[in-house]
């Protein structure tokens, strides 16, 4: 083999390496958390998928499910987050994450209560991890009040979660946060038509739950 064959053969090996390595997708740095509305009893799951500028700045949100009203109290968070952008080979690049939330009801049970139910509007890209199954958290027994707690998925190639990590804490409910994360499973992201790891943003908001008082005889 001459040399101009190697260089070319050495070259297409490092752009396929910075096809498949070399870009990192945007992380969450920082935001207020949403606002759980308290005029409803029912339980909510939203999917966004949220384009990140080259600066970290929210350039569009894209809603692909939706469940009023807890859509727009994420949507309307969301906007104002500020995220590290995409790293392609080093260099900071627009990019696309995943934002998904599950608002729990205020009842020990699992069940969704009253409300609309959740509505698929759009479908993903290529470029973000979809969830195919979604598991709530439980209330935790000892936990008190209403509380949110944002996670960081590592969702390998395989679609499954490989690390979640708190970045936002609400006392007393992290834990039950971070099990419900693992469990979660994932259409994966692709990029040029492989399955490659990306992350999510997963949030999860816990409402006190009602007990309701004995009748009396």
């Amino acid at each position: 083999m001459t040399g101009e064959p190697r260089l070319f053969v050495a070259f297409l090996g490092l752009a396929v390496f910075l096809a498949t390595e070399g870009l990192k997708p945007p992380r969450w740095k920082d935001g207020a958390l949403p606002q759980i509305p308290q005029q409803t009893t029912a339980w909510g799951q939203v999917l966004l998928e949220v384009s990140v500028g080259a600066a970290g700045q929210v350039e569009r949100i894209t809603i692909l499910r939706s469940t009023p009203p807890f859509t727009e109290a994420l949507q309307e968070a969301v906007a104002g987050w500020r995220f590290e952008p995409a790293m392609a080979a080093g260099v900071p690049s627009p990019g696309r994450i995943l934002v998904a939330a599950v608002f729990r009801p205020p009842a020990l049970a699992e069940a969704p209560g009253a409300g609309e139910p959740p509505r698929d509007l759009a479908a993903p890209s290529d470029s973000i991890p979809f969830p195919t199954t979604i598991r709530a958290p439980r209330y935790p027994p000892r936990a008190l009040g209403d509380g949110v707690v944002l996670v960081e998925a590592e969702v390998g190639g395989d679609g499954a979660v490989r690390a979640a990590t708190i970045l936002k804490s609400a006392p007393g409910f992290d834990d039950s946060a971070v099990q419900a994360s693992l469990q979660w499973k994932f259409r994966a992201a692709r990029r040029d038509g492989s399955p490659v790891s990306a992350r999510a943003v997963l949030v999860f908001a816990f409402r006190q739950p009602v007990l309701s008082k004995p009748r009396r005889g």
